[in-house]
């Protein structure tokens, strides 16, 4: 009678245990789901603020490179009112310094009317990338573009768009346009010829219209042959289109 009693005693003493034991476990089991959710959502937040801030660095970049700079009026006018602008300025040639002995000067003065549209083509080639804003090809950066892009063969002839005087040479090939050349012409009007494979013409050389002064390349920033062509007036960078008629 005695055993059965204390058997019953260590029955009921084993189920009072599992009672209270159910709960414990199903305590435990939560807060580890708490614990592993909170780590989840700490990591997401970490990798959500690190991704967040690379994608508002990146559109702020963006958006003070198209709205947040001073941006030159030429820029943005079209090829017609540009060349509003160019007329009303009424460019005329600077007046030579007076020397002792008078000599005829038989350079011939370029005037305006003459230096619109009678520019030759520098190179045999098609347009590739125009005047304007873009996204550059090899930085990704969204800025402005202040010439022409001519695609060409590699070793294409370049030539002098208008008579003028070689200004400048850059045979290192260092910067962005790589091997370059700068001509200068009548009336502040200045070409630049760039990513060349090699210079032909001699800095102070007189060159001629349609003289070729270089060959094409791919030095400098530049994802194949071509030539980077550029037009200045009085130091003002303009579309080329204004100047010559590029297919």
């Amino acid at each position: 009678m005695i055993e059965i009693e204390q058997k019953k005693i260590v029955e009921e003493k084993a189920e009072v245990e599992e009672v209270i034991k159910k709960p414990k476990d199903k305590a435990f089991s939560f807060l580890l789901a708490q614990i592993f959710f909170c780590v989840i959502a700490v990591v997401f937040v970490i990798v959500l603020s690190a991704v967040g801030g690379e994608i508002y660095s990146y559109s702020r970049a963006v958006f003070d490179e198209k709205f947040n700079k001073p941006i030159n009026i030429n820029q943005v006018l079209s090829a017609k009112q540009t060349n509003a602008v160019l007329k009303a300025q009424k460019l005329k040639p600077k007046k030579a310094k007076k020397v002792k002995k008078k000599e005829k000067d038989t350079t011939q003065a370029v005037s305006y009317t003459n230096v619109t549209n009678s520019m030759c083509l520098p190179v045999n080639g098609f347009v590739t990338s125009e005047f304007c804003y873009r996204v550059h090809p090899i930085s990704g950066e969204y800025r402005f573009h202040s010439g022409i892009d001519l695609g060409a063969k590699m070793g294409a002839d370049i030539r002098s768009s208008l008579d003028g005087t070689v200004a400048y040479i850059d045979d290192k090939g260092e910067t962005s346009y790589g091997k370059y050349i700068m001509v200068r012409h009548a009336q502040g009007v200045t070409t630049l010829y760039g990513h060349c494979s090699k210079i032909v013409a001699n800095l102070g050389q007189s060159v001629k219209k349609g003289e070729v002064i270089a060959k094409v390349g791919s030095t400098g920033n530049s994802t194949g042959p071509h030539l980077h062509f550029e037009v200045k007036v009085n130091g003002v960078k303009l579309n080329p289109r204004l100047f010559a008629d590029f297919v």
